[in-house]
């Protein structure tokens, strides 16, 4: 197999380099991935600056590239340089040190670059851990993300869809199992800081606060499906199948029904 990984944290971390070594048993790996951290720039592409793209060497066979722009100028770039005459079989984007389930998914440059190769028609993979530590314990990812990759390779997803797949932040002996799950419902609250700088002018810091829309009785384990941050809390790995298409049939339906009067 020939697989891409790329991340949004940048080429150097420890995420990035753990899941390229876990892949490599599955086919020969190229590294294409941000030089400096993207977070937040979901499938922004750079269109005002030229993009360029340095080779970082070859290490235990894993070939490395970092490029000045974002995740999804990676994968862009990947596929019209190091892949022009073959596309990869398979993209994986991460691990990225942080989640990126509930509303955090649509900021995600992680998912932005997933989105990216899902558009070249790569089966492609977001893999995130609940913890911003650079150090933090990524057995419970290598662990169970070799099986989610074994069982993507013998079952793969159809070609406008992408995994979101979200691991919670501990050991692989604390990890519950694998669950299917939806966006969680959630929104951001108290995102901003205000502050004053040296010259007495106002400025603000973006931080906030994470507020859960779902149930109270969140997680009850009776088969249900369940949001993607609490599966997490109850330390399951959380996959989200993502489409490309964001289409709402259902409602497009409705609001044609209802909007007959001005409808041509």
């Amino acid at each position: 197999m020939r697989i891409l990984v790329t991340n949004d944290d940048g080429y150097a971390t420890n995420g990035i380099k753990a899941i390229a070594g876990l892949l490599s048993k599955f086919g020969k790996v190229t590294i294409v991935a941000p030089r400096m951290a993207q977070s937040g720039k979901s499938a922004s592409l750079s269109l005002e600056d030229p993009l360029r793209m340095e080779y970082a060497g070859r290490t235990d066979g894993i070939e490395t590239y970092f490029c000045n722009g974002t995740p999804a100028d990676c994968v862009k770039l990947a596929m019209n340089t190091v892949f022009l005459d073959e596309k990869p079989d398979l993209l994986v984007s991460g691990i990225n040190h942080g989640s990126n389930a509930s509303v955090a998914s649509i900021y995600s440059g992680t998912l932005g670059a997933a989105m990216e190769g899902t558009l070249y028609d790569v089966p492609s993979l977001g893999f995130s851990i609940c913890s911003h530590d650079h150090e933090a314990d990524l057995s419970g990812v290598l662990e169970y993300g070799e099986k989610i990759i074994r069982k993507v390779i013998e079952s793969p997803m159809k070609k406008d869809v992408f995994m979101n797949i979200n691991f919670p932040d501990c050991p692989a002996g604390k990890i519950r199992g694998i669950r299917f799950g939806h966006q969680g419902k959630g929104q951001w609250i108290n995102e901003f800081d205000k502050r004053t700088d040296p010259f007495g002018k106002d400025y603000y810091w973006m931080c906030g606060k994470f507020q859960s829309l779902e149930s109270e009785n969140e997680y009850k384990d009776d088969g249900t499906e369940y949001g993607d941050h609490v599966l997490m809390k109850e330390n399951f790995i959380a996959i989200v199948l993502v489409k490309i298409d964001r289409t709402d049939y259902e409602e497009t339906e409705r609001l044609r029904w209802e909007w007959s009067s001005i409808l041509g």
